[in-house]
């Protein structure tokens, strides 16, 4: 057989898909997946088509002659790299694709989901994953502060250790389960720079604001490019958003505003709309990803296997 025969045979079998078919948005990671802004007493579970997600299915239907993708947004207000798996936030009470706080994990979901939408004949085109910054919550007390520099950095390195290797097992399973996607990796911004120079715009009544803001200045550059290296090792494409926030945070976010005791990090709409933005301008698959996804998917393949195997 040619090699121009073989070429088009592949063509041929990654193009045809039932009638059917469809385009599938997969949402996955914490709060700023779901579309969290701040808690409110009549605040009610959703699907999570809001926040940057909605506002980004929205311009995924542009580029599909008006079509918007099937939208399956997993997020959960307060997940960790760890929790992903294992499930049991209360946050999964606002998600109405769970059945409840508990399991399944969002891990367990995302795995059905990709298998229910390729056995209904749809692809899994687009992901984004937004998952690592609450894995450090666990530093973010006067007690870590008070720590020598030496023990502060070996907790710092053990929450990305733990980081790092969650999120390469759920980029693991995306490249096996659904290498058709188009995967981005979404980075952080850092609400809390603010008061490194506004001290006197934290509404904490103890100061966290400010604690934190010493905490996060020497941890968001360094998660993001965590971040990035790992999307690129993963032939995943990495959103930065920091730049867009820089500068921008009382505008941007909430973190003038107390939500449940605390700085509120969330985004205001135009922060969602800031994060929706920053997706949009990820260029789409050109022309020539047909060919190049053959190939893309067997050495994923290959990887994937070589990691599981030395892991």
């Amino acid at each position: 057989m040619t090699i121009g025969r073989r070429r088009a045979l592949i063509i041929l079998a990654l193009t045809a898909c039932p009638a059917s078919a469809g385009s599938t948005y997969l949402a996955l990671g914490d709060s700023l997946a779901w579309g969290y802004e701040k808690f409110t007493l009549d605040i009610l579970p959703n699907a999570g088509d809001q926040g940057y997600v909605s506002l980004y299915a929205d311009h995924l239907a542009t580029r599909n002659a008006g079509v918007r993708p099937n939208l399956i947004n997993l997020g959960v207000p307060q997940e960790t790299s760890t929790s992903f798996f294992t499930g049991g936030q209360l946050g999964q009470l606002l998600n109405t694709n769970y059945p409840g706080q508990g399991t399944p994990s969002q891990h367990d979901l995302m795995l059905q989901a990709i298998a229910d939408e390729h056995a209904a004949g749809n692809t899994i085109d687009h992901v984004t994953l937004h998952l690592g910054v609450n894995d450090f919550l666990s530093l973010a007390d006067g007690d870590f502060l008070t720590l020598p520099p030496a023990q502060q950095f070996g907790q710092v390195l053990e929450v990305f250790d733990d980081m790092i290797g969650n999120l390469t097992l759920a980029l693991d399973d995306l490249n096996t389960l659904a290498p058709e996607a188009q995967v981005m990796v979404m980075g952080y911004y850092d609400p809390y720079a603010l008061f490194a120079d506004h001290p006197e715009l934290d509404p904490s009544p103890t100061g966290d604001g400010v604690l934190l803001a010493g905490i996060s200045a020497d941890i968001a550059p360094i998660l993001n490019d965590v971040l990035e290296a790992l999307a690129g090792d993963y032939d995943a494409t990495f959103v930065p958003i920091a730049d867009r926030f820089a500068g921008r945070e009382a505008e941007l976010t909430l973190i003038t505003e107390l939500d449940r005791g605390t700085p509120n990090i969330h985004p205001t709409q135009l922060g969602y709309q800031t994060i929706a933005d920053a997706l949009i301008a990820v260029p789409a698959p050109g022309p020539g990803a047909v060919l190049a996804f053959a190939a893309l998917t067997a050495t994923r393949r290959r990887r994937v296997t070589h990691n599981r195997t030395t892991r």
